[in-house]
């Protein structure tokens, strides 16, 4: 019912759209803005760009990673992908990705899961297989943003929630809350310095120009 409300009105606002604005509506462009814009971004598989996505579309879009100053020219800041990430990145990373997939096979026979899963394996079809966002890969522009995440702590959550031992389910509950706490201090920490990374880094481009 949702699904056949939310069509009903998509298209009675389309059809408002193309009275008011001279038969134009979100679909007149639409074919041509992904074409020229999007899809431009659009990059074949490589091992260089490949081996590095899971970093991009998993870890760094939740523990804040080192930045630098790539290209000067246009003051443009990005993930410092030469610097590897430190231990404690890794396992929060890597231990909160273990539990979402367990998430998944645990609860695969439920719709909750299914309809969660849709997220991440589209992230994934568009930036792995598609390869989105992979001719701008020094930018990290569009993996960075992570906007499936939310699916990832709900997934790891499922796992925790279906756990029968009591025991168990307190270590997996504890071990969320100390990502939870690694995650929050990473965070602040890195936020204040990238902050202050891009002020000198704007400070001493304008004293070149000088």
């Amino acid at each position: 019912m949702i699904m056949t409300v939310s069509l009903l009105m998509l298209v009675l606002f389309t059809g408002i759209q193309y009275a008011m604005f001279s038969e134009r509506t979100w679909l007149s462009d639409l074919g041509g803005g992904i074409s020229n814009g999007a899809f431009s971004y659009v990059s074949p598989f490589s091992i260089s760009h490949h081996s590095g996505l899971f970093h991009l579309l998993t870890i760094n879009p939740v523990l804040t990673p080192e930045i630098a100053l790539i290209d000067p020219k246009i003051v443009a800041f990005a993930s410092n992908l030469s610097n590897p990430h430190p231990l404690y990145v890794q396992l929060a990373g890597f231990g909160l990705t273990a539990l979402a997939i367990l998430g998944v096979i645990r609860g695969i026979r439920n719709r909750e899961v299914w309809s969660l899963m849709v997220y991440p394996l589209f992230a994934f079809f568009l930036h792995v297989v598609v390869g989105f966002g992979l001719t701008a890969y020094n930018y990290d522009l569009y993996m960075y943003a992570g906007h499936y995440l939310f699916a990832i702590f709900l997934l790891a959550s499922v796992f925790i929630r279906k756990v029968m031992n009591v025991k168990l389910q307190k270590v997996l509950f504890s071990f969320m809350l100390l990502l939870l706490i690694t995650t929050m201090a990473n965070n602040i920490v890195k936020h204040y310095s990238t902050l202050d990374y891009i002020k000198s880094s704007y400070i001493e481009l304008e004293n070149q120009s000088d």
